[in-house]
């Protein structure tokens, strides 16, 4: 097994998961793009907190592949399910898209 070095990406049919979900009493909280959930989460601040220029450099081509629509970005999606949960979810705040679910 090459635990790390595998490539696992599947298809997910976000909106059947979110039926379900609903049907077992689950809050749909959350549906976004992972670009815009980590942005919201504030990605950013880990480069501004490195001081090391040549970490801040590394860090920024991890954030970018993250973050670029070209990359990961708009490719992986981030679904919340919650229950009885009475606050916003902070990593929704850029972009919430639970309407297209």
């Amino acid at each position: 097994m090459h635990v790390g070095k595998q490539d696992i990406t599947t298809s997910v049919n976000f909106s059947d998961i979110a039926d379900q979900a609903q049907r077992s009493g689950f809050d749909i909280n959350g549906y976004a793009t992972q670009a815009l959930f980590l942005i919201s989460l504030g990605i950013d601040e880990y480069l501004v907190a490195e001081t090391d220029e040549n970490k801040r450099v590394t860090l920024a081509q991890q954030v970018k592949q993250l973050v670029l629509p070209s990359a990961m970005g708009e490719s992986f999606k981030v679904l919340a399910l919650t229950k009885k949960l009475p606050v916003k979810l902070k990593g929704f705040t850029e972009q919430n898209l639970t309407h297209k679910l």
